[in-house]
């Protein structure tokens, strides 16, 4: 009867034991073991256009959410900016990573810059993030010299920060001429730039003045900086 007894204890003792086992595994090596399978380290995606991202991170176990989008000079647009669980943290299978797309870089709206004075546009354009790119010089019955009268994108439209528009400059009417300034020349220095500047002289007065030589224009008609016909008449008047 003893000898049962002992054989009986063994065999408790072995499945107590067994249970030990069992337990020790279950609570600790087994959790243990699944822990490591159910996490990742998630990769850099900065710069990875969004479909490609949200494989990359689907095969791996991850979900891909797009959280915004940015303007971005550095990265095309629809690439990965910036993702937050940040790059190589290692997360469990299954989260979230959100990820900021680029939409390029920032577009400007084109202003309406005809009329506008070349130097004065320019100035604009910069303010604005844009540049003049290739400039054209034209005749212009409506414009005068050194005035925008084209430009190569319309106001409104949308162009990249940093782009440039071309621009076509008026060099004055081909009809028309600036009257030059005469006063202070001798009456024939003043004949022969008005020949230059195919004007004609019409009347010519003389008036005694205590500044000027004799033989020096003292005034004329039209002012100097008139835009005027060709062959339009200049009235001097010339000291004595």
């Amino acid at each position: 009867m003893k000898q049962y007894l002992q054989y009986i204890l063994i065999l408790l003792a072995f499945i107590a034991g067994l249970f030990l086992i069992f337990f020790i595994f279950d609570s600790y090596l087994l959790r243990s073991l699944l822990s490591e399978r159910e996490t990742v380290k998630i990769p850099d995606l900065s710069g990875i256009e969004q479909s490609k991202a949200d494989k990359i991170l689907t095969e791996l176990g991850l979900e891909f959410k797009k959280s915004g989008e940015q303007s971005n000079e550095k990265f095309p647009a629809g690439s990965v900016i910036k993702q937050l669980p940040k790059a190589n943290s290692v997360v469990k299978v299954g989260r979230r990573i959100f990820c900021t797309v680029s939409k390029g870089k920032e577009s400007v709206v084109v202003p309406y810059i005809i009329g506008k004075n070349l130097r004065t546009a320019s100035v604009l354009l910069m303010k604005m993030g844009l540049f003049i790119g290739d400039i054209n010089y034209a005749y212009s019955d409506l414009y005068g010299t050194d005035t925008i009268i084209d430009q190569s994108r319309a106001s409104g439209a949308n162009l990249l920060f940093g782009d440039t528009l071309n621009v076509t400059v008026s060099k004055g009417s081909e009809r028309q001429v600036i009257v030059p300034k005469l006063t202070e020349m001798t009456f024939e220095e003043a004949k022969k730039t008005l020949l230059t500047f195919e004007l004609k002289l019409e009347l010519t007065n003389y008036a005694s003045h205590s500044t000027y030589l004799p033989n020096t224009v003292i005034s004329q008609t039209p002012s100097p900086g008139e835009l005027v016909p060709k062959n339009s008449s200049v009235v001097l008047t010339i000291s004595k």
